[in-house]
């Protein structure tokens, strides 16, 4: 009964995991599950091909400030794209951004960004922007594109241009 009760457990958090991670835009395919039994963590498909379509449509990564600060810290190279306008850039930005207005994105990565396979970490205020700018990079032939949402949601060091 015990292991019955683990087994439904685990299929309904695996469930869970994987519609949220759909409404993100995150694919789960190496997603980690601790053991009920043992706390230990195991990978497991959670996915069994369900996210296929959605990676398809979807290719950006999206991921959180956390996450972003993570990979920023272990990373050797990366580069921080910051899509607002210049007025709210030089209010507050993460120090090495580089400035990239959405809605120039087209005209200005090819000079900015030449090396589409580099790792692109996006962020705006809000996230809307940088979800926007993101598939546009996407749709130019960048591969390594991560989406971490508004610097309102930043919680580490920012500047500002004086």
């Amino acid at each position: 009964m015990k292991k019955i009760f683990i087994m439904i457990t685990a299929v309904i958090l695996s469930a869970i995991l994987l519609f949220a991670a759909s409404c993100r835009g995150v694919t789960m395919t190496d997603a980690s599950v601790t053991s009920a039994k043992s706390g230990e963590a195991e990978e497991t498909d959670v996915t069994s091909g369900a996210t296929d379509s959605i990676e398809e449509q979807n290719p950006v990564r999206v991921i959180t400030a956390k996450e972003a600060k993570t990979m920023m810290d272990t990373l050797e190279s990366y580069i921080i794209v910051d899509v607002r306008e210049q007025s709210e850039y030089n209010a507050g930005h993460i120090d090495g951004a580089v400035l990239v207005p959405v809605g120039s994105i087209e005209d200005l990565a090819p000079e900015l960004l030449p090396d589409k396979d580099h790792v692109l970490l996006l962020y705006c205020r809000s996230g809307n922007r940088s979800a926007h700018a993101a598939a546009k990079l996407f749709d130019m032939g960048y591969s390594n594109v991560y989406d971490f949402g508004g610097i309102r949601d930043w919680t580490y060091e920012t500047v500002t241009v004086e």
